[in-house]
C-alpha cells in the first residue's frame, strides 16, 4: 500500500461497495434512457401500477447484453446459450422498480443537494463526473450516483453491519486457501470428431428445431471517411506570441504548483473492526517506535524494520513529494503542520497508526514560461487540430452529397487548407499556399462490410464500446443516407476522430436458408456428438472401476490405448472453477474439494470432453497464518459482511416481489 494513494484507495473501496449494493440501479432507469426502438409505447412490464414500455425494455436489454459480453468476452456465445437474457433483464427491471418504490415510500431517496455535495467533496466522483460531462453523459452519472447512494442508505438502515464471528472468518480463510491436486483421465471430445458425420435428416431437423436461433440480425455496410485530428497536429503553426498569450491568461489557474511536502512514515496497521483491546496494543507498539524515533534513531531504518506499509517500507518509508488533497485528511493535517526535520506524534487514520517525519517542503509557486513552453505548444496544437478536423468534416458533408465520397476524398487537402486559413483569420494568407502540406496526409474511403449492432467489433474501425456513438448514428440512417459528422471521444473526453458515413447496404433481420447455415449446423452437431461419445467412453471405462483402484490401474482397462493419466498442480477454489491442465470446470472443482483422499469419481463433462478424476493430495490452510496477515483478515471480514448484507437485501427484495402486483408480457420475438 503506497500512502500517496491512500485517499484514492479509500474512495475506490467505498465506491466499489456502493456499486455492489446498487444491484441493477442503472440498467433501466438511467443508462437505458437513450436509443430508439420499434413498437412504441406498448407496456410490457408493470410493477404496482408503474409501467415499462417496450422501448425502455429494449434499452435495458441492450445494456445487459453489453455487460455480459464484457464479462464473458470470447466465451459469450457459448455461455449465452444457457441464459434466458430476456427474463434476466425483466427480473432486474422489476427489482429496480421495487427498490425505488420502497425508497420513496420510506423517504430514503438522497436529495439533489446531497448528490452535489458528494460529487464536490469526493475527488474520485468529481473526476468521473468531469470526464462524462465532456461526453455529454454527466446527467446519467449523476442519476446513477443518486440511486447508488440511496441504496447504500437503505441497506445501512435496514440491515446495519451484520456480525461476523471468528469461526466464520476462519472457515472462509480455510475455504479460500485450501488446495488440492488431482490425477485425471481425459476423454478429449476433439478425438471423437472424425467419427461424427451428421446425416442430411439430422441437419434438416436441427435447422427446423432452432431456426429462430439462426436468425440474422439487421446488418449494414458502411462507407466512411475518417478525419483524425492527430494527423493535423504537425501541420499547424503555433507562434511564440500564441504561447506567451496562453501562458499569461492561464498561469495562475494551470501552472501554479501547490505547496509540497516530502515525508517519510511508519505505519502500524489497524484491522477493520478491531476490538478496543487490539487497538490499545497496536497503539502501544506505535508509541514505543515513536519514542525510538524521537530519541534520535535513524527514521529510515526504523521504517524498514517496523513499518507495515509494503509500498514504502523498503524505501525507508519515503513517500516522495505530495500536495494537499493526496492524503487522507488526518495524515495531511499532520504532515503540513510539521517543519523539515520534525517528527509527528501518533496520527490515527482508517489504515492504522502513523508516525510521520517531514524531510523537506516546497512553497507554492508559479512555473516559468520556459518550464511549460513545450506543454503549452502541444496543447495549442491539439486544440487547433481538433478545431480544424471538426470544421473540415462539416464542410465535406456538402461535397459528399454533391460528388460522392470517392471524389470528395481527393478534395480534402484543398478543403483543409481553406479551413486552416479561415481559422488563422489572417487575410494576407492564401489557401493555395497551404495545400501542399495537407497533401502529405493520406485520406481514403473505407468500407466496413456487413455488421450488426450486436457485433463486438465494427470491421475496419474498432470496438463497439469505443465507437458506440458511430454505431448509434449509422443504424439510424437509411440506405443511401449520409450522416452528419460523427464525433468520437475517448473515455477521458479527448476527440479521437470525426466520421462522415454513408450506408451502402442494409440487410433486414431474417431467418437464413438452410444452405447458408449448413456448415454452422454441421459444426454444432459434430461438437455435440463428439462430447456425447467422449462421455460414453468415459462411462464405459468407469463401469469397470473396482473400489480401491487408482486411475493408473483403471486406465489400463481402456480400449483407447492412447489414454494417459495426467496430474494437475495444486490449486485453490476459484470463481470460474479453473483447474490447471483441465481449464474451466466448476463441477469438477467443486467435487474435488468434497472428495476423500485417493477417492476416484466420474465421469464429469466439460466443454473439452469428459474426465475421470482421483484426489491425490489435499493441502489444508494454516489458520495460524491468518493472525499474522492483518490485511487478509480485514478483507475476509469485509467480504463476509458484504455477503451477509447482500443475502439480507435479496431476501428483502423477494419479500417485496411476493407482495407486489407484477405483470410481465414480453413479445415472443424480441
Amino acid at each position: 500500500m503506497i500512502m500517496v494513494f491512500l485517499r484514492k484507495k479509500f474512495i475506490a473501496k467505498m465506491f466499489y461497495g456502493i456499486v455492489i449494493i446498487a444491484f441493477v440501479g442503472t440498467i433501466f432507469l438511467v443508462w437505458g434512457a437513450r436509443g430508439k426502438f420499434g413498437r412504441g409505447t406498448r407496456i410490457v412490464i408493470k410493477v404496482n401500477g408503474k409501467g415499462v414500455t417496450f422501448e425502455q425494455f429494449q434499452n435495458a436489454l441492450r445494456n445487459e447484453t453489453e455487460r455480459m459480453r464484457r464479462m464473458y468476452g470470447d466465451n459469450y456465445d457459448r455461455f449465452i446459450k444457457d441464459i434466458d437474457i430476456n427474463s434476466q433483464t425483466a427480473d432486474k427491471i422489476v427489482q429496480d422498480l421495487l427498490i425505488n418504490q420502497e425508497l420513496k415510500k420510506l423517504g430514503l431517496l438522497v436529495s439533489d443537494e446531497e448528490v452535489d455535495r458528494e460529487i464536490l467533496s469526493n475527488p474520485s466522483y468529481y473526476q468521473i463526473y468531469q470526464i462524462l460531462a465532456r461526453r455529454g453523459r454527466a446527467d446519467d452519472y449523476w442519476k446513477s450516483l443518486r440511486d447508488s447512494l440511496s441504496r447504500q442508505r437503505l441497506q445501512d438502515i435496514l440491515f446495519g453491519i451484520p456480525i461476523v464471528t471468528k469461526t466464520e472468518i476462519e472457515e472462509e480463510y480455510k475455504r479460500r486457501n485450501e488446495k488440492v491436486k488431482l490425477k485425471f483421465i481425459e476423454f478429449a471430445a476433439s478425438k471423437f470428431r472424425d467419427k461424427v458425420n451428421p446425416s442430411e435428416d439430422e441437419i434438416k431437423e436441427r435447422y427446423e428445431e432452432k431456426k429462430e436461433e439462426y436468425r440474422v440480425p439487421e446488418r449494414i455496410d458502411v462507407k466512411y471517411i475518417k478525419i483524425d485530428p492527430k494527423l493535423f497536429e504537425d501541420k499547424i503553426d503555433i507562434s511564440e506570441n500564441d504561447i506567451k498569450s496562453y501562458y499569461e491568461a492561464n498561469k495562475d489557474s494551470q501552472f501554479k504548483e501547490k505547496e509540497q511536502v516530502r515525508a517519510r512514515h511508519i505505519l502500524i496497521k489497524l484491522p477493520t473492526g478491531a476490538s478496543e483491546e487490539e487497538r490499545k496494543k497496536l497503539r502501544q507498539k506505535a508509541e514505543k517506535i515513536l519514542k525510538e524515533a524521537k530519541s534520535g534513531a535513524d527514521f529510515a531504518e526504523l521504517a524498514k524494520k517496523y513499518s507495515e506499509d509494503e509500498g514504502t517500507k523498503d524505501k525507508g518509508g519515503d513517500l516522495g513529494y505530495f500536495t494537499k488533497g493526496r492524503m487522507v485528511p488526518e495524515f495531511e493535517r499532520a504532515a503540513f503542520s510539521l517543519k523539515p526535520g520534525e517528527i509527528s506524534d501518533i496520527v490515527e487514520t482508517q489504515y492504522g497508526f502513523h508516525i510521520i517525519k517531514v524531510e523537506d517542503k516546497k512553497p507554492e509557486r508559479v512555473k516559468s514560461l520556459d518550464e511549460v513552453r513545450d506543454e503549452i505548444e502541444r496543447k495549442l496544437r491539439k486544440e487547433a487540430a481538433v478545431a480544424l478536423a471538426r470544421e473540415l468534416a462539416n464542410d465535406l458533408i456538402y461535397d459528399v452529397e454533391l460528388q460522392g465520397m470517392e471524389e470528395t476524398v481527393k478534395l480534402i487537402p484543398e478543403r483543409a487548407a481553406e479551413v486552416y486559413v479561415r481559422q488563422l483569420g489572417d487575410e494576407s494568407k492564401k489557401a493555395e499556399d497551404f495545400v501542399k502540406r495537407f497533401k502529405e496526409i493520406k485520406f481514403e474511403v473505407k468500407t466496413t462490410g456487413l455488421f450488426s449492432k450486436e457485433d463486438t467489433q465494427i470491421p475496419t474501425i474498432g470496438s463497439r464500446y469505443t465507437y458506440r456513438d458511430f454505431l448509434d448514428a449509422v443504424f439510424e440512417l437509411r440506405k443511401g443516407d449520409t450522416s452528419d459528422p460523427i464525433e468520437i471521444k475517448s473515455y477521458s473526453g479527448d476527440v479521437m476522430a470525426y466520421f462522415i458515413a454513408k450506408v451502402a447496404d442494409r440487410q433486414y433481420p431474417h431467418i437464413p436458408k438452410l444452405d447458408e447455415v449448413k456448415d454452422k449446423i454441421i459444426e454444432e452437431l459434430k461438437e455435440e456428438k463428439a462430447k456425447e461419445l467422449a462421455l460414453q467412453a468415459a462411462e464405459k471405462l468407469m463401469s469397470q472401476y473396482k473400489p480401491g483402484e487408482t486411475v493408473d490401474e483403471l486406465v489400463k482397462k481402456a480400449q483407447e490405448k492412447d489414454l494417459k493419466v495426467r496430474e494437475t498442480s495444486l490449486f485453490a477454489r476459484s470463481p470460474s472453477g479453473y483447474i490447471p491442465m483441465i481449464g474451466s470446470a466448476p463441477e469438477i472443482s467443486a467435487e474435488a474439494f468434497r472428495m476423500k483422499l485417493n477417492e476416484v469419481k466420474g465421469p464429469f463433462q466439460t466443454q473439452r470432453g469428459a474426465y475421470i478424476i482421483q484426489l491425490v493430495e489435499r493441502q489444508e490452510a494454516d489458520v495460524k497464518k491468518l493472525e499474522e496477515d492483518k490485511e487478509e483478515l480485514a478483507n475476509i471480514r469485509r467480504s463476509l459482511i458484504q455477503r451477509k448484507r447482500n443475502d439480507l437485501l435479496e431476501a428483502w427484495i423477494n419479500g417485496l416481489k411476493s407482495a407486489a402486483k407484477i405483470k410481465i408480457e414480453l413479445p415472443e420475438a424480441i
